[in-house]
């Protein structure tokens, strides 16, 4: 018969290592203390991306040397400190664009693009730091969960200060899913439009098929990403269904995914979009990877834009 003090000092250690297991997986997938220097951004490797890794190069230089005419700093709901670059129009504008980054990428480098753009267009541009990344207080990346309501925080600070402001939520990859998760809170009536390139339809799945590629079994990643976000990240995975927010979306949605990503699945986006096509419209970019859509066909993505923005109201 094992004594008992053999079975408790087993099971004892099988609880620490339990808890050592899930910091271990809440380290790697949530966890991110970097202050991005964007300028030393490398980008990934790969047929498609080396075919436009000197554009886009050039676009994050170009972007990085716009600038901005305020830093900004807000409270979240629990009191994370969070921060923004304000970018204000040559030309007086009330339409303002709130551009939310991807995973632990620079904002400026994932709308190096979207940025002059906007601009251009005669948009301001409030880019965001999501929380854990850039100026923005935090080491926890919450894929969107907690982040959903620092957007909206956002949205509140501009019609706070400003008179009747026109409001466009624009996010890329996570920040395109978190700005999904924003369709399904009452947005303000002047919230007038949601773009999302390339974002996954459930947090939960996402962290999952990423686990997945690094070789460990769904069965074990999906309960072990769970609690580590729950127990180090006070947030739970299962409150990211972007297909499920999206459902009851009342404002217009812009959906942009290329066909080739090997990131964030092109059928994620084929699954948001069947989950409310009334206010959906979709743009898949045939041969685009993950995140450079805007460069593998940029005349149609563009034209996209124009047509969401007439569609809204924008142009008119």
């Amino acid at each position: 018969m094992v004594p008992a003090i053999i079975i408790s000092s087993v099971a004892s250690f099988l609880i620490v290592l339990f808890f050592i297991g899930t910091y271990i997986v809440y380290r790697m997938a949530f966890y991110n203390n970097l202050k991005f220097d964007d300028s030393k951004w490398v980008p990934l490797k790969g047929r498609i991306h080396d075919k436009y890794k000197q554009v886009s190069l050039d676009m994050i230089s170009y972007a990085r040397k716009i600038p901005h005419n305020e830093d900004i700093y807000i409270k979240g709901k629990d009191g994370c400190k969070l921060h923004a670059a304000l970018y204000l129009s040559e030309t007086p504008s009330d339409i303002y664009a709130i551009e939310c980054h991807g995973y632990k990428d620079p904002a400026v480098k994932d709308f190096s693009g979207g940025l002059p753009h906007a601009l251009k267009c005669g948009q301001n541009v409030l880019l965001i730091d999501h929380r854990g990344h850039g100026e923005s207080a935090g080491k926890t990346i919450c894929f969107g969960i907690k982040e959903q309501y620092d957007v909206l925080e956002w949205v509140r600070y501009l019609n706070d200060r400003f008179n009747s402001p026109k409001i466009l939520l624009y996010g890329i990859s996570m920040g395109a899913a978190t700005v999904l998760l924003c369709s399904a809170h009452n947005l303000p009536e002047n919230v007038l439009g949601i773009i999302a390139d390339c974002p996954y339809s459930s947090a939960k799945d996402i962290t999952v098929i990423t686990a997945g590629k690094m070789g460990v079994p769904p069965r074990l990643a999906a309960p072990a990403l769970w609690l580590g976000a729950r127990i180090y990240g006070r947030f739970d995975l299962n409150k990211g269904e972007v297909s499920d927010a999206v459902k009851n979306a009342t404002k217009p949605i812009l959906l942009i995914h290329g066909t080739e990503d090997d990131f964030v699945p092109f059928w994620m986006s084929e699954k948001i979009y069947e989950s409310n096509k009334k206010m959906i419209s979709f743009l898949p970019v045939d041969g685009a990877p993950h995140g450079l859509s805007w460069m593998v066909d940029n005349k149609k993505y563009l034209e996209a834009l124009d047509t969401f923005f007439n569609n809204i109201g924008l142009n008119s």
